[in-house]
């Protein structure tokens, strides 16, 4: 099975903060920590499995409809999902 991309912020990445916000657009995921970012930054892209072996708890939002979102208050809190 291929592996499915995704975008993270540098927080993410660097696993300085959790996973707090994500989106699914276009059939593209982002896993971000919902903070304050440089105008700068490139977002990075990792493998989904990392960041399910990184927070199981991401499990639960897997079937995120596409242009929809998924937040959090803290890691292990209840999912809200809205639409983009």
């Amino acid at each position: 099975m291929a592996e499915i991309p995704v975008y993270v912020c540098s927080h993410i990445f660097e696993n300085t903060r959790p996973i707090l916000l994500v989106c699914k657009e276009n059939e593209e995921w982002q896993f971000l920590c919902g903070g304050e970012h440089e105008r700068e930054e490139i977002p990075r892209v990792v493998g989904l499995n990392h960041m399910l072996e990184r927070d199981n708890t991401l499990s639960e939002i897997m079937g995120l409809e596409n242009d929809s979102e998924a937040e959090r208050q803290e890691v292990g809190g209840t999912w809200l999902i809205s639409k983009l």
